[in-house]
C-alpha cells in the first residue's frame, strides 16, 4: 500500500510540474502573476487531502464544496497531460519526417496552439463527463449457469457496485439509483463493494434511503477497498443500517439450490486491519464456510441429491483464483469502474484483463463465469466518459 501511494503521488506531482512548465512556455513573462497562478496550482494539488480531512472531521458540506472543483480539476489535469503526450508524439513523428520532407514541419503543434486546443477539449470533456455520470442506466443481462436447479431458473439478481456514497455521490444521483432498483423488481439486491466512502454520520441518511429497499430474497454485500480506507467499523455500521447482510468469508443460502458467498477485499489485510478476513480464506463444510488458510479451496457441500448447490461468489476485485475453478459457478465483481475516465481505461485494462462485462474463464471456458460491473457511481472526478454507469439486473437461467 505505501509503495502504491508513493507511485501515485509521484505521478500526480509530475503532472503538476509539467503543467507549470507549460504555463511558463505559453505565457512567457508572467511577472507578478506567477505567484497567484502557482498558489492556485498548489491549492488544487492539495485539494484531495483537504477533502479527506474535512470529511473525516465530519465537515461534510465543506468537503462536498471542496470536492467538486478539486476533483473536476483532477480530471482536467489528467486529460491535459494525456493530450500533451499525444501532441509530443505527433511532433516527434513530424520532426522525423521533416528530415526528408521539410515542408511537413509546418504541421508541428506549438505550445500555444496545443494549450488552447487542450483547454477546449477539456471543457467539452468535462461537460460530457458530468452528464455521463448522471445518466445511470438499468442494464439487463442473462447468464446461463450449467446445472442450475429448476426452481432457481429465472431468479433476478440486481447488482450495484462502487457507489462511493459520500462526497462523490449526491442526493439526485442516489435518487436515480433507487428509482432503477425499484423499477427492476429483483429477487435479490447485491452490492459488490465500495458502497461507502465516508464516516457513517456523514452518510446516515443514505442508509435510511437504502433501507427502504426490501427484495423478497434479501440484500447481500461485501466490503471493497474503500470500505477499509473509510474505516471498516463505520462501513459495517452503514451496511447494517441499510439492511444489508455483509458476507465476510461466509455464505447465505438464498433458496434451495443456491448459495451466495462473499469475501473481503484484500486491501483490509494489506492495511493490517484485524477486523479483515483475508481474501477467499474459506472452505465449504456442511453448508457453511469456515475460515481457513488462503491455500484451501472452496468446496461445495453435498446436497441430499448428491450434487452441490450453485454457488455465486461476491468479490470486489475481478480476479478469479485458480483454486476456485470447479468450486464456484459465477463470480460478481466491480472495482474497475469500466475505466471511468477515458483514456484511463487503458491503464485499468492492463491491470485488470477482466475489465467490464461477462467473461467465461479457463482455457476452454470451463472455469466459472464472471460478471464485472462498470460501477454505479464515481470516485474522484464526478465524471464518466465512454464508461456509462449502470445498475445491472442479472437473470440466471
Amino acid at each position: 500500500m505505501p509503495v502504491f501511494l508513493i507511485v501515485i503521488l509521484f505521478i500526480y506531482a509530475a503532472m503538476y510540474v509539467y503543467l507549470g512548465w507549460e504555463v511558463d512556455q505559453v505565457f512567457a513573462g508572467l511577472g507578478w502573476w506567477r505567484a497567484p497562478i502557482y498558489g492556485f496550482l498548489t491549492l488544487m494539488f492539495l485539494a484531495p487531502v483537504i477533502v479527506v480531512q474535512l470529511d473525516r472531521r465530519l465537515k461534510f458540506r465543506w468537503a462536498q464544496a471542496a470536492a467538486l472543483p478539486g476533483y473536476l480539476w483532477m480530471a482536467g489535469l489528467f486529460w491535459f497531460c494525456s493530450l500533451a503526450l499525444a501532441a509530443g508524439a505527433w511532433n516527434l513523428a513530424v520532426a522525423a519526417l521533416g528530415m526528408k520532407w521539410p515542408g511537413i514541419l509546418a504541421a508541428t503543434i506549438t505550445h500555444r496552439t496545443g494549450f488552447a486546443a487542450a483547454c477546449v477539449v477539456i471543457a467539452v470533456g468535462l461537460a460530457a463527463g458530468v452528464l455521463g455520470a448522471q445518466r445511470i442506466r438499468l442494464k439487463r443481462v442473462t447468464i446461463r449457469i450449467p446445472g442450475l436447479a429448476e426452481n432457481v431458473r429465472g431468479l433476478k439478481l440486481l447488482q450495484i457496485s462502487d457507489l462511493h456514497l459520500g462526497v462523490h455521490m449526491g442526493q439526485r444521483r442516489l435518487g436515480r439509483v433507487l428509482e432503477l432498483v425499484r423499477e427492476a423488481e429483483a429477487d435479490v439486491l447485491i452490492s459488490t463493494g465500495d458502497l461507502t466512502d465516508s464516516a457513517f454520520e456523514n452518510i446516515r441518511w443514505f442508509a435510511e434511503e437504502l433501507r427502504e429497499i426490501n427484495p423478497p430474497r434479501g440484500k447481500f454485500a461485501v466490503l471493497g477497498n474503500h470500505e477499509f480506507y473509510a474505516g471498516v467499523a463505520e462501513s459495517l455500521r452503514f451496511h447494517e443500517a441499510a439492511g444489508f447482510t455483509v458476507l465476510r468469508g461466509t455464505a447465505a443460502t438464498v433458496m434451495e439450490g443456491l448459495r451466495i458467498a462473499g469475501v473481503d477485499d484484500p486491501a483490509g489485510e494489506g492495511m493490517k486491519r484485524v477486523e479483515c478476513f483475508a481474501e477467499e480464506e474459506a472452505l465449504w463444510r456442511d453448508g457453511s464456510i469456515e475460515l481457513q488458510t488462503l491455500t484451501r479451496p472452496l468446496k461445495r457441500p453435498p446436497s441430499p441429491k448428491g450434487e452441490g448447490a450453485t454457488t455465486i461468489l461476491l468479490k470486489h476485485q475481478p480476479r478469479i483464483e485458480a483454486r476456485s475453478v470447479g468450486h464456484i459457478d459465477l463470480q460478481l465483481s466491480g472495482h474497475t469502474h469500466g475505466g471511468q475516465v477515458f483514456p484511463f481505461h487503458l491503464v485499468v485494462k492492463w491491470i485488470y484483463p477482466l475489465f467490464a462485462g461477462r467473461y467465461a474463464t479457463g482455457p476452454a471456458g470451463e472455469g466459472p463465469q464472471i460478471y464485472v460491473h462498470r460501477g454505479t457511481g464515481t470516485w474522484g472526478p464526478p465524471v464518466r466518459l465512454f464508461s456509462p454507469p449502470e445498475v445491472t439486473l442479472i437473470t440466471v437461467e
